[in-house]
């Protein structure tokens, strides 16, 4: 028994020490002189002295990786590249409306009165009735392959001049809708947040363009 608490003390003496010094150590943190600071350079051990002005040091914000450089760059040339290239776009000019009901590749308006809405007892009686007369008008449909979707497309077309009627309309009411709807390429993961690469096949961008009615305009 002698000789095993003789090997435990040994064993325990170093662990003893450590703890003291340590206890030593954050006592006299405080006291420490701050680390070198210089403009321009982090790291080094003038960066890694534990000191009273480790809150100092977290401010300094952490440089991005060239990886994170790299797709920043490719979303930058993407987009940059789209609006060269959509600058001078005519809404519709990729889908012609149809000249005869029924026409292959074209798109023709439908009537609104063909929509069911619900109404307003919808949560009691569950019924629903013929929608209204429709406060914008369909124009013009376009189909985009794009790697990724485009915003602000009213601000990357040429849109059509307004009319007498629409001058008319308060500023707080939009003359010209879009509706977009956006079906990726690339299948999105089973597991975790999509990620656009940039490097998987294009996807399509549904677009549909509206404007005022006469029936908006009497309204207002």
């Amino acid at each position: 028994a002698g000789g095993d608490a003789a090997k435990f003390a040994a064993l325990a003496r170093p662990l003893a020490a450590f703890a003291t010094g340590a206890l030593l150590a954050s006592l006299l943190r405080p006291a420490l002189a701050p680390p070198l600071r210089l403009e321009g350079i982090r790291g080094g051990f003038g960066d890694t002295i534990w000191s009273s002005s480790y809150i100092e040091e977290s401010d300094v914000t952490p440089q991005p990786s060239l990886s994170t450089l790299a797709a920043r760059k490719r979303v930058l040339l993407r987009q940059r590249s789209r609006v060269r290239q959509s600058r001078t776009a005519v809404p519709g000019a990729s889908v012609p409306r149809a000249s005869s009901q029924g026409a292959p590749r074209s798109w023709e308006p439908s009537k609104a009165s063909g929509f069911q809405l619900r109404g307003a007892l919808y949560l009691v009686d569950k019924k629903k009735y013929a929608s209204g007369p429709a406060l914008y008008e369909p124009f013009g449909l376009d189909i985009l392959r794009c790697q990724s979707r485009v915003f602000d497309l009213p601000g990357r077309a040429v849109l059509p001049p307004p009319t007498q009627e629409e001058k008319a309309l308060p500023q707080w009411c939009p003359r010209i809708l879009t509706q977009t709807m956006y079906f990726p390429g690339t299948p999105p993961p089973l597991v975790g947040p999509q990620r656009d690469t940039g490097d998987g096949p294009p996807g399509w961008q549904v677009v549909c363009w509206w404007r005022a009615s006469s029936q908006l305009r009497e309204l207002l």
